[in-house]
């Protein structure tokens, strides 16, 4: 299923944000880009006066498995498709979409995988995948000085530090794919991110504790900062927002927004990254997939799909004292897959993700946020940004990634109103 958003202003309905330029920057929008990296307001945008409209269907269908709805999913979509491809990274989320496409259709199916460089690299893991099912596959290098030269033209499209998507747009579009099969949704529909929501909800469980944190907030790294967090903090909301923060101590933006009369953490938090955070995401990889003329499906935010994580799994899915996220997709894949399969999907990942910040820190970045620095946008920077120092710091990497973020606005809002 494809998450549609067009974006509105007087300026009438249009699908990317940035034909609605020229347009003043929406100061709290770009605030909560630098603290979360994503606009916590529902509908709102980094322009000022231009809002997002999601068509983002919900209605479930009647499947008598998750099986058989994934496998609905991936065949609306790939019957009216010429050419279809799927990223794959070989763990459960793709596998289970690369599984119920390979099911759904008898066309040739592309395979996409990225290849960091790094030594947590999968590409063994993705190509086991990719030839269970006979696939075409490309492997695409992420290499951050080729993708930093690149920047500048892509940040055009959307004002995001977020590129995984791009090269491998790029390739799709060369290969003449126009659908691409994502298993993005998977960890926010399925509660994927197991040790995150543990964690909250041990918060939950000692916050009357919270005395004792403020005293341990002195120790260092991330031990510090969660037992700062602890002390510091006692709604959901406030313990959310701390959680998330890139930037600490940031003034202004929207704040995470209440969820109503919810008690169930586990559903506020959901609800919240599925329905904010991972939609405001998936907006600016539209906006990047209009571009290079690229469709992109999530079958696993299907209607159909999501009903089989209804509140009423909570019950399967939580026991008080372990999280056993994302079991209906191991489930469905074991009716889909070899246990080969199976096997390779489900064992631990180490983090399919791009090298550290500290190396785009080293190898540009730091250049790039000095015409960042150079700009208007300066003046809405907090001191931690504007005093970045040149030699790279493991410690740094959330500022970073806030650096890049501001960089980005910084070139899509380039030549036109200062903020």
């Amino acid at each position: 299923m494809t998450v549609e958003v067009l974006f509105e202003s007087e300026r009438g309905a249009r699908p990317t944000l940035s034909a609605h330029l020229p347009s003043r920057i929406d100061d709290a929008s770009f605030v909560d880009i630098l603290r979360y990296g994503w606009v916590v307001d529902g509908e709102g945008t980094l322009l000022s006066g231009v809002r997002k409209k999601i068509r983002y269907d919900r209605a479930p269908g009647k499947h008598a498995s998750l099986a058989e709805a994934l496998s609905s999913a991936a065949r609306r979509s790939a019957e009216s498709s010429r050419v279809v491809g799927c990223m794959i990274s070989g763990g459960l989320d793709s596998s289970v979409v690369l599984a119920a496409l390979a099911g759904a259709t008898d066309k040739t199916i592309h395979t996409f995988t990225i290849a960091f460089g790094e030594s947590d690299d999968e590409i063994a893991n993705a190509k086991l995948v990719a030839d269970a099912f006979g696939t075409t596959q490309h492997i695409i290098s992420f290499n951050i000085s080729g993708v930093l030269e690149k920047a500048e033209s892509w940040a055009k499209l959307s004002p995001s530090g977020r590129f995984v998507y791009l090269p491998v747009l790029e390739e799709a579009a060369r290969s003449g794919v126009d659908t691409l099969f994502s298993g993005e949704g998977g960890d926010e529909v399925f509660a994927g991110y197991a040790q995150r929501y543990l964690r909250m909800l041990k918060y939950k469980r000692y916050r009357s504790a919270r005395g004792l944190a403020r005293l341990a907030s002195f120790l260092p790294g991330r031990y510090g900062r969660l037992t700062g967090i602890l002390g510091h903090t006692g709604s959901f909301e406030e313990f959310y927002a701390a959680w998330q923060s890139r930037v600490p101590g940031m003034q202004g933006g929207h704040g995470i927004p209440t969820s109503g009369s919810e008690a169930d953490w586990m559903v506020k938090v959901l609800r919240l990254e599925r329905d904010l955070k991972l939609v405001d995401y998936l907006a600016h990889v539209q906006c990047c997939s209009i571009a290079y003329g690229v469709k992109v499906e999530y079958p696993l935010l299907d209607g159909s799909v999501e009903s089989f994580s209804s509140a009423a799994e909570w019950s399967r899915m939580w026991d008080g004292c372990t999280l056993h996220g994302k079991y209906p997709l191991v489930e469905a894949l074991k009716t889909m897959a070899s246990p080969e399969v199976v096997r390779n999907a489900t064992r631990p990942k180490h983090g399919f993700s791009p090298p550290s910040m500290e190396k785009w820190w080293q190898m540009g970045l730091c250049e790039m946020h000095k015409q960042t620095l150079d700009g208007p946008l300066r003046a809405l920077l907090p001191r931690s940004l504007v005093e970045l120092e040149d030699r790279p710091s493991r410690g740094k990497r959330s500022l970073y990634a806030a650096a890049l973020d501001a960089w980005c606005v910084h070139k899509f809002l380039e030549g036109r109103p200062g903020p």
